[in-house]
């Protein structure tokens, strides 16, 4: 066995017995259960060492990634690569504009209309944002959606639109925003502490619990998924979140969550 941390369990799990009375010699015991979870281990740490390997090779094929895929990548995006969900993503974000283009097709509404997937939009940091969340599927309460991770990048596929990535996020922070006590929500960019010019309001809609499903920090705290996948794994999702005091756009989060959702295009 190749793995040292199955090694090492395994020598803390065994048990000296003793094998002939007459002679009190002994010897070591390894118990089933504990032989099967040390191949559990040895297991995960092959799959380690071949994430190690997927992610070197990821990296070789930035370039093309970013010259086939409609989002940005920022420079760090080799960090978020853990494994091979990165891959998958971008090959739904191609597929989506191919089926978005087919929706607006096959379900022509109002140009005013909220599920309009043309409604208005602002440009910011290079990118057309949309004005509202996105309110077409997911769980609804109140006049809010909140979706899961996948059931947002799956909704903003379905109108041929996209998440924001983290980096693009970030980028939309660093414009500077303004809380509004009276609209429980935070302005983005423009003249966001005056008179909203040019700026992008976000509200502060809370969360929907990933086990009990109820409805979290209402009017307090606003979270936002982004496109990209988490550090640790394929269980977590880049997301913003803010409230009154603070922004926080590089924040980690279950993908299991119910988050609201904001779609922007390129231009």
């Amino acid at each position: 066995m190749k793995s040292e941390k199955a090694k090492q369990y395994l020598k803390n799990n065994r048990e000296e017995v003793e094998i002939n009375w007459e002679t009190g010699e002994t010897a070591w015991m390894i118990w089933p259960e504990d032989a099967r979870k040390a191949v559990e281990i040895a297991e995960q740490e092959a799959e380690e060492r071949v994430y190690e390997k997927i992610e070197t090779i990821m990296k070789t094929l930035r370039e093309v990634a970013e010259a086939l895929c409609p989002i940005r990548l920022g420079e760090d995006y080799d960090k978020t690569i853990y494994n091979m969900i990165d891959e998958a993503c971008h090959n739904e974000w191609i597929d989506g504009f191919i089926t978005g283009a087919q929706w607006r097709e096959d379900n022509p509404v109002a140009a005013d209309s909220a599920s309009d997937p043309e409604s208005d939009s602002i440009e910011l940091c290079g990118l057309l944002w949309d004005t509202e969340n996105l309110a077409i599927g997911g769980y609804e309460k109140d006049g809010h959606h909140y979706y899961t991770w996948h059931e947002a990048m799956e909704a903003a596929r379905s109108v041929g639109k996209r998440l924001p990535t983290r980096e693009e996020w970030e980028a939309l922070c660093d414009l500077g925003s303004t809380w509004d006590d009276e609209r429980k929500g935070r302005w983005f960019g423009g003249n966001h502490d005056s008179d909203h010019k040019g700026s992008l309001f976000l509200p502060a809609a809370g969360l929907r619990s990933l086990s009990s499903g109820e409805l979290a920090y209402t009017s307090s705290f606003g979270f936002y998924w982004s496109s990209s996948p988490g550090y640790g794994g394929s269980n977590y999702a880049g997301s913003l979140y803010f409230y009154s005091g603070a922004v926080a756009p590089l924040n980690n989060s279950n993908r299991a969550f119910g988050f609201s959702v904001r779609c922007v295009r390129d231009k």
